[in-house]
């Protein structure tokens, strides 16, 4: 087990764990929190490989909220953040998340 970096890609990824209520928030910085600390060992339950070098990281209490995830250079990226309100994850949540994970070069 290594700890790892946790960085947001895009602004709009803080803003909206801050305008979560305290209790969404505190699960959301609780999964990141556990995501520094395991890093790609984090499994299931808390993180799901979802393909494309993706990862979402599952939080389900109080309410759905995913965040999709990858690694580059020993470290994590989150790339896109939303409730989660069907049992599939949206298709332009993927795409957005491909479209920011391209920002990253190595």
């Amino acid at each position: 087990m290594v700890a790892i970096n946790v960085d947001y890609i895009h602004s709009s990824i803080k803003k909206f764990i801050d305008n979560l209520d305290s209790e969404t928030k505190a699960s959301v910085m609780h999964a990141i929190h556990e995501l520094s600390v395991y890093g790609n060992d984090l499994t299931l339950p808390i993180s799901k490989y979802i393909g494309q070098k993706l990862f979402e990281l599952r939080i389900t209490k109080p309410i759905n909220v995913r965040i999709i995830y990858t690694f580059q250079n020993n470290q994590a990226w989150i790339l896109n953040i939303f409730k989660k309100k069907s049992s599939k994850i949206p298709k332009r949540e993927i795409e957005l998340a491909l479209q920011r994970g391209r920002m990253l070069v190595d």
